[in-house]
């Protein structure tokens, strides 16, 4: 529980310091902040979107 805190409050940081920083910087910031934030799974319930089929 404390950790999933601190991830939560450390990309919090990195997203408040990627607004103020350079275009290279802040895609480096946003890149860590995804190691912070967990990949949610999809919900049981919830339907993919269709995607289009290609033509040939």
């Amino acid at each position: 529980m404390l950790d999933d805190e601190f991830n939560r409050q450390r990309a919090k940081i990195l997203r408040d310091l990627a607004e103020q920083a350079d275009p290279f910087i802040r895609r480096r910031l946003l890149l860590l902040v995804e190691r912070y934030e967990p990949a949610s799974p999809p919900a049981p319930n919830d339907p993919q979107p269709a995607r289009p089929r290609k033509r040939r």
